[in-house]
């Protein structure tokens, strides 16, 4: 009897750890990454503002800038079921210039 009640445990042991292992492999397939090329920016400081911004978004893991140039873009790593692109491209367009705060001179080029 006591090995019976020692497999049964050793068996829901396994059991338990396979359907975590399954949760953990689904949550990871839920990301997205998306190129986001972005103009208007006209100082350094507008590269971290927008990154900034982005992963101020719920749903979004990371925002880094890639290239930067005139038409700088952003490489926005994101889960899909907490936020959409149009809320990423939302934010961009949303954060406050370098020279003036009220200023929203950030202008999403292309939405892949």
């Amino acid at each position: 009897m006591k090995y019976f009640s020692l497999i049964i445990s050793l068996f829901l042991a396994i059991s338990l750890s396979n359907t975590l292992s399954a949760q953990a492999t689904s949550s990871d397939a839920t990301i997205s990454t998306i190129e986001v090329k972005v103009k208007g920016i006209s100082c350094g400081n507008g590269l971290k503002k927008i990154c900034k911004s982005v992963e101020g978004v719920e749903g979004v893991n990371y925002c880094k800038a890639i290239k930067k140039a005139r038409v700088s873009t952003f490489e926005v790593s994101y889960q899909p079921g907490e936020v959409d692109e149009e809320a990423i491209y939302a934010a961009i367009e949303a954060t406050p210039g370098c020279k003036d705060p009220k200023d929203r001179p950030f202008e999403v080029k292309s939405r892949e």
